[in-house]
């Protein structure tokens, strides 16, 4: 970026709002706007409707994969596991955010979160999934057992 001309100033900006939205536990949730913006954007469908959301946990699951960032033994089923609790654990940066796409913080109980909010439907569905998931493998181990 400095050979194209960007100042040193703008190139740390850039990088700052790139590491704003990496996600783990050791970073800091962003207090600028621009960054809280960014990140709400990129975490946009995490409140998609249940069929749009679990399309783009399949995309991104084969984009983690294949850039090396999953356990090489991790399926599809394994990491979609996970989920629930990435989106329990994640919240919205800006107002707007939390109000379009709901956060917990803006409800009385979990179960209104569950049950009013864009994400927290997506969290009941998922966990719904594999509540089922669950549900026929136990019903098949016991048609197998005498």
């Amino acid at each position: 970026m400095v050979r194209a001309g960007y100042e040193e100033e703008d190139i740390v900006r850039v990088e700052k709002l790139i590491m704003d939205t990496t996600f783990d536990d050791d970073h800091e949730i962003s207090t600028d706007l621009l960054g809280g913006l960014l990140c709400d954007a990129d975490m946009s469908h995490l409140a998609d409707k249940p069929d749009e959301f679990e399309e783009k946990v399949k995309n991104l699951y084969m984009e983690y994969k294949a850039c090396g960032l999953l356990p090489k033994r991790m399926t599809y089923e394994d990491r979609y596991r996970l989920e629930p609790t990435f989106l329990q654990k994640h919240r919205y940066h800006t107002g707007i955010a939390k109000f379009l796409y709901g956060d917990q913080d803006l409800y009385d109980s979990y179960a209104a979160y569950l049950e009013n909010s864009r994400k927290g439907r997506n969290i009941s569905y998922i966990l719904k999934r594999i509540k089922d998931e669950v549900g026929k493998k136990d019903k098949k181990k016991k048609r197998i057992q005498p």
